[in-house]
């Protein structure tokens, strides 16, 4: 055979595991699967809590349809962009958020590329282009009406650097906020027997948080100095996304900013609760009223 052919042959080997490690990075955050599997096991009708959604249909930059669920009302004023976490189908990100219903402001939520029957699959890279998509539909639906965001876990992360893009956003409420493009490695560091093996984990993470794209990066986005009004929800013993970093973010960031910590309470997971305590959701409810000049 020719040398061309054994040369080229050295490429395609080279390539694969960057291909299959750069695959890793979306295996390890993204879960459609998982989000579908909830919703079969606990499926979720909003009409059982009276709620009747407008189903609606963006295309993001990659020309892929994505469903979102509006619920809105002439008498509302300002928007709500809701986004969920990693393996939350629309159905259960509306559940986690219905309590955001009839306060006076309308409720857009989204789903990713890949997620529900929407099209494409999953992927880093689409998220920033799927978040866009649906904050482009909410200023053409709602045209002249303040907007903000509300996200837990990935789309805390995704949208603390979409804040970032868009300075005119009313407001944000995040829980579980994580660095994307470092959490592969924070979490390493976080896990004891992991730690042990560092030499060969520590570099295969450094590899693998590189695949993740540059938007996604925390640390890129507190570069860009935003103001944007921000409420950081984050449990001191949230397993998924580690406080320490959460609370670095916070410290960092430049706007107008809040830090809540749930109560801790034995027996319960610590990701993803903050907003069942109603506390914190008189918390969630007033901040938004007040950016969206609800009160």
């Amino acid at each position: 055979m020719s040398t061309q052919f054994w040369r080229l042959t050295g490429k395609c080997l080279c390539v694969l595991p960057v291909l299959f490690l750069a695959g890793c990075a979306n295996i390890f955050m993204l879960h459609p699967q998982m989000a579908r599997l909830a919703e079969a096991q606990r499926p979720v009708d909003p009409m059982q809590f009276g709620d009747s959604p407008k189903i609606i249909e963006v295309t993001n930059a990659m020309g892929k349809h994505l469903a979102g669920w509006v619920f809105a009302s002439p008498t509302n004023h300002g928007v709500v962009l809701v986004g969920d976490g990693n393996a939350t189908g629309i159905a259960q990100t509306y559940d986690y958020n219905r309590y955001l219903l009839h306060q006076g402001f309308n409720i857009v939520v989204l789903s990713y590329q890949g997620f529900d029957a929407n099209g494409g699959t999953r992927g880093l890279d689409s998220l920033i282009g799927d978040v866009e998509a649906f904050y482009q539909f909410c200023r053409g639906r709602f045209p002249n009406e303040p907007i903000a965001l509300s996200g837990e876990s990935i789309s805390a992360g995704v949208f603390f650097c979409f804040v970032s893009r868009h300075p005119e956003l009313a407001g944000a409420v995040l829980e579980g906020t994580v660095d994307l493009k470092r959490v592969v490695y924070t979490q390493l560091n976080h896990t004891p027997f992991l730690y042990l093996l560092y030499p060969i984990t520590g570099p295969l993470a450094v590899f693998v948080s590189s695949t993740v794209p540059g938007e996604l990066s925390a640390e890129r986005a507190l570069a860009q100095h935003a103001k944007v009004a921000t409420l950081f929800i984050h449990h001191p013993k949230d397993p998924i996304t580690p406080y320490r970093d959460a609370r670095l973010i916070f410290e960092r960031y430049e706007g107008e900013k809040k830090f809540v910590e749930p109560k801790i309470e034995a027996g319960k997971s610590f990701h993803m609760t903050g907003q069942s305590y109603p506390e914190i959701r008189i918390e969630v409810i007033e901040f938004l009223r007040k950016r969206l000049g609800r009160n």
